[in-house]
This record gives C-alpha cells, sequence and structure tokens, in this order.
C-alpha cells in the first residue's frame, strides 16, 4: 500500500511469500503491507474486508514506514485528514453514549474511579482530536 491505497497484489497457494519489489514513489508516503489469510472459524476480521460484505480470515498489517522524497515533509490528502478527524468525532460520540455504563464499572482492582477512567479517555481523544486537526489542517494538507 502507498498512502493507503494498494499497489500491488501477490497471491499464492503456498502459505509463504517472499517478494522483493520496487515502488516508484513520486512525492513523500507512507508505504505498508497488509496480507489476508485463509478463512477460519476462529478468526473473523470481516470489518476490514477490501469490499462490503467480504469476509476474510486471518488479517495483518505493517505499521507504515514513511519515506521522504526530495526532503518533502509528509503531507496526508484532504480525504485522509477528514477521515481521521470524522473517526476521531464517532469515537468521542460513542464513548460519550456509553458513558452511564462506563460509570456503574467497577475498577477499584485497577486503583481508579470509574469518573476517572472516563475523563481520562475523553480527555485523550480531545487531545488526538486537536493534534490530529493542527497535523493535518495546519497547512500540511494535499489536495487531492
Amino acid at each position: 500500500m502507498v498512502n493507503g491505497i494498494v499497489e500491488r497484489r501477490w497471491e499464492t497457494a503456498d502459505s509463504r511469500l517472499d517478494v522483493t519489489d520496487r515502488l516508484p514513489l513520486a512525492e513523500t508516503s507512507w508505504i505498508a503491507a497488509r496480507v489476508f489469510g485463509p478463512r477460519s472459524p476462529e478468526v473473523d476480521s470481516s470489518p476490514i474486508a477490501d469490499e462490503p460484505g467480504q469476509v476474510c480470515g486471518q488479517f495483518a498489517h505493517t505499521s507504515p514506514v514513511y519515506v521522504r522524497v526530495g526532503g518533502a515533509a509528509f503531507r496526508p490528502r484532504k480525504s485522509a485528514a477528514d477521515f481521521c478527524l470524522r473517526w476521531l468525532e464517532a469515537m468521542a460520540e460513542a464513548v460519550s453514549r456509553v458513558r452511564e455504563q462506563f460509570l456503574r464499572t467497577d475498577l477499584s482492582r485497577y486503583s481508579i474511579s470509574a469518573e476517572s477512567a472516563f475523563e481520562r479517555v475523553m480527555s485523550r481523544i480531545v487531545e488526538a482530536r486537536r493534534a490530529a486537526h493542527n497535523r493535518l489542517t495546519g497547512g500540511t494538507v494535499a489536495d487531492e
């Protein structure tokens, strides 16, 4: 994958695949590899499938590797920045919806109150939204 877009695909009937390849990059980008394995009753990764309704089995995804081209900093596409901000907003809404249930949870064995834990989760989401907004919209977002 290059900047979230699948650039190459390989298939194998074996359980092993060794690949050596070159990816020409016109701009600073992130690259990653992901692997889909066979379906299994023990593993259901369908929420991360390529196509709606597709059921995939085992799944792995590497962390991104950022490659600078010409010394330029990475600039995410506007659609990626917008997705990130929408996802963080949805996360805040989802956590807020379960607040009452969360607050009834006994966390005493972790030496923290449910209220403190809830506030910590919400503050981290707020921090992430602020950081993402500053990073993704502070003049560093590439046009589509």
